[in-house]
This record gives structure tokens, C-alpha cells and sequence, in this order.
């Protein structure tokens, strides 16, 4: 509000509002920036401020943010003050043997500054994968004839294979087994299968006796 002499011009001046992730429209239909003063007092000068387009960027991890080897790829978009930023909820961008749920780090909402507005979607690795170990004597065969049991678990990508060196170890075999096949958690959980090989124990004792 102001006031001045009837027919003085008087002009409205426009606020910085950037900050807050507004700006002027200068073409707004309504905008009444200036006009002459009337003894009635109906003057009103009406100035517009619409939202500001503001970017966004999300980038996706897996494990954690700690290298850029962890990286998958960076999204960028544009939005308004407020707006939710929009991410990969379906999780096609987790990697095989991942949670297709990330886990949210930063900003989630788009703000007045740009630079701001990053959204970190990060994966981790799934901890349900099945593996099996086999444990065999003399050689692995195709019918089974030589399978002295079967174990099986699960854990997550990349762990080690667990076994126990000399389970369902028959007499007269030695440890340690020869270790065959997948030793670490895949994505891939028919390719999870650990073999563990005995073999007979070649320096077993006997004795010759000779009567007469």
C-alpha cells in the first residue's frame, strides 16, 4: 500500500523471490503493474508470480556411496518447489542378486536450490540366494552312486560357499576334499553348487604274515 496524488502514475515494485522458487510473470493477463491514482482509491496494482522449473538429479548406487565403482547411472529431471522428486520404485535398476528396494539418502523433495535437489537411491545385496554343497568320494558322477550328502543354505551375493571339510567323510577316505565348482554366492542360484571330492586313503597299513 502507498499513496500519492490523484493521477500521479505510480508503479509496483516486483520482489526477488527466487529464493523461494518463484519468479515474475511478466505476461500474466491480470498484471496490472502501474496505473494513475484515483480519488476513489480503486487502484489496485496486481502483480503475478508463478513456480520456478527447478532441476533435480537422482543417482543410483549399489552397496553404498563410497566409490564411483558403486555408480549405475545418474537420472535428471525438472520439477517445482515441492514437488516429490521421482525415482526407480521398481527396482529395474538394482543388479541381479540385489533388493529391487533402495534405500533413500538425501534430498526426497525438489527446494529452491538447485544443486540441492539430489536424490541417492542405493541397493543392497540380497541375503536369501540359495547354494549346495555336495560332498562325494572318488570322483562326482552323473548318477549319484558317489554322492555322500547334500547341504544346503542361503546368503548374500558374493559370500563364500560354507562347507565343513570331512562331513560324510567315509572310512578309509582322507581330508582334505578337493573343492570343485562355485565357491561364491551368485545371482544365479542353480549355478551355486559347491563339490566337495574324498579320496581313498592311500597310506593305509597291512601286514604280510607268513606261516608254516
Amino acid at each position: 500500500t502507498g499513496s500519492a496524488d490523484v493521477g500521479t502514475t505510480v508503479y509496483a515494485t516486483a520482489k526477488d523471490y527466487s529464493s523461494e522458487g518463484y519468479h515474475e510473470n511478466e505476461t500474466h493477463a491480470n498484471r496490472v503493474p502501474s496505473g494513475p491514482v484515483a480519488g476513489d482509491n480503486s487502484l489496485v496494482l496486481k502483480l503475478y508470480y508463478d513456480l520456478d522449473v527447478l532441476g533435480y538429479t537422482v543417482v543410483y548406487w549399489k552397496d553404498n556411496m563410497e566409490t564411483e565403482e558403486n555408480k549405475l547411472g545418474t537420472d535428471t529431471g525438472t520439477g517445482t518447489l515441492g514437488m516429490t522428486i521421482p525415482y526407480d520404485t521398481d527396482g529395474t535398476r538394482a543388479p541381479d542378486g540385489y533388493n529391487k528396494t533402495g534405500t533413500l539418502n538425501g534430498q526426497t523433495t525438489i527446494t529452491a536450490v538447485t544443486e540441492n535437489n539430489v536424490l541417492n537411491v542405493i541397493y543392497s545385496r540380497r541375503g536369501d540366494l540359495g547354494y549346495t554343497v555336495r560332498y562325494w568320494k572318488d570322483s562326482i558322477s552323473e548318477d549319484d552312486s558317489n554322492l555322500l550328502g547334500t547341504d544346503t543354505g542361503a546368503g548374500p551375493l558374493g559370500a563364500t560357499i560354507p562347507y565343513t571339510d570331512g562331513k560324510y567323510l567315509p572310512t578309509g577316505y582322507v581330508t582334505p576334499g578337493k573343492v570343485e565348482g562355485q565357491t561364491t554366492i551368485t545371482a544365479v542360484t542353480e549355478n551355486n553348487v559347491l563339490n566337495i571330492i574324498y579320496s581313498k586313503n592311500s597310506n593305509l597299513g597291512y601286514t604280510v604274515r607268513y606261516w608254516k
